[in-house]
């Protein structure tokens, strides 16, 4: 077992697609399906322990109890450090997951901030992992990544080049450049096919797991 685990932390495809909205349930669904299925990949490609936490395996009332406890699960298995990615920021790299890797298996925290306050990427290493704390964080809020910072200020903490996630259909038009958000909008709309100018690829599917626990990713 590797010293490191990844961690996907996502709603399943069909329960995304009821909270939030890119052009109707079957669009939004497909969209999680299809960014799903990738973080899942780019993870693999680290070679690195990869689970997906999904709706039927998070434990908590909410969002800051489901993450803490995805963190303290990770350790409670052996692993001395959990990187734990979205499914929602398209433009991560994973040469950014290695060096995330890298640096959390040297004892750093290691954050990427969002342009909207928030965090596409919590890397702790388990001696700086306190789940107390870690709760107090203003979770899904203006001011996560500012609570974050000052919840490791005492830690060894590297921070990543701020990114933009997705959390609305405008947000898509905003990166259309990006390979990945250039394919979900052939289906979200494809009239965009005749501005965006890219070569389209498929995609097949995600299953939706339905595990007792965590599944791992081989």
């Amino acid at each position: 077992m590797s010293k490191t685990a990844i961690i996907i932390f996502s709603h399943l495809p069909e329960i995304e697609a009821r909270i939030k909205d890119f052009a109707g349930f079957k669009n939004t669904r497909r969209v999680s399906e299809l960014f799903t299925k990738h973080f899942i990949e780019l993870a693999k490609n680290t070679h690195t322990d990869t689970f997906w936490y999904n709706t039927l395996v998070q434990e908590g009332q909410n969002f800051g109890e489901r993450l803490a406890n995805a963190f303290e699960s990770m350790y409670a298995k052996g692993y001395d450090a959990v990187v734990c990615i979205g499914n929602d920021c398209p433009e991560l790299q994973v040469q950014m997951l290695y060096k995330a890797i890298e640096e959390v298996e040297n004892g750093k925290t290691v954050l990427g901030p969002t342009t909207d306050a928030g965090a596409y990427l919590i890397a702790i290493p388990k001696k700086a992992f306190h789940k107390t704390h870690f709760l107090q964080v203003k979770w899904q809020s203006s001011y996560t990544y500012k609570d974050l910072k000052a919840l490791f200020q005492d830690e060894e903490l590297l921070e990543l080049k701020e990114l933009q996630d997705l959390d609305y259909l405008a947000d898509f038009y905003q990166l259309k450049e990006n390979k990945l958000v250039a394919t979900a909008l052939e289906f979200i709309h494809p009239a965009t096919k005749s501005i965006l100018n890219h070569t389209f690829y498929s995609q097949k599917s995600i299953r939706n797991y339905d595990f007792k626990a965590p599944p791992i990713i081989n």
